[in-house]
């Protein structure tokens, strides 16, 4: 994902438009270790005994974090954003939801995918489970999800689709 924030013991890549998922449970967690995470709820998740000045700069602090951990080309599509869970929201309709981009893209990566000489199967195998587990959070019912495996195969097979 390139860079990335560390805080001694813990770290989040910026995300930088790819792997999505990976980057929420990673920037989830690191919130939830920071007890930064309550804004991720809006306003609703507010606790009555806290003042709206305190939950502003809880709200800030989540946003800040979330903010270092973005590349500079994804920060820019959600600068007018001014709460955390506006933020998330945001960048979930963006790559997240199935837009025809997003599979067009993920279809792309899967079509492409070749283990190299002297690669771990490992490794290819996580890349695998990584766009398979893409496909699944764009939430494609079971007969797109058929049909891309079957175009994979004769992919594979034939080499032309």
């Amino acid at each position: 994902m390139g860079a990335m924030v560390d805080d001694s013991k813990f770290q989040v890549d910026k995300f930088n438009g790819q792997n999505f998922a990976l980057w929420k449970m990673q920037i989830e967690d690191y919130l939830l270790l920071k007890d930064l995470y309550l804004p991720l709820g809006g306003k609703a998740k507010q606790l009555s005994s806290m003042t709206d000045e305190a939950w502003e700069l809880l709200d800030r602090k989540a946003l800040m974090t979330i903010g270092l951990c973005l590349g500079s080309q994804v920060a820019f599509n959600i600068s007018k954003e001014k709460t955390t869970k506006d933020v998330m929201n945001a960048l979930t309709m963006l790559y997240e939801k199935p837009s025809a981009s997003n599979k067009t893209f993920l279809m792309k990566k899967f079509f492409n995918m070749k283990m190299n000489e002297g690669e771990f199967v490992q490794d290819h195998l996580n890349d695998f489970n990584e766009v398979t587990n893409n496909y699944a959070l764009l939430k494609l019912n079971l007969m797109m999800r058929l049909e891309l495996f079957l175009f994979y195969a004769l992919y594979q097979i034939v080499g032309i689709v």
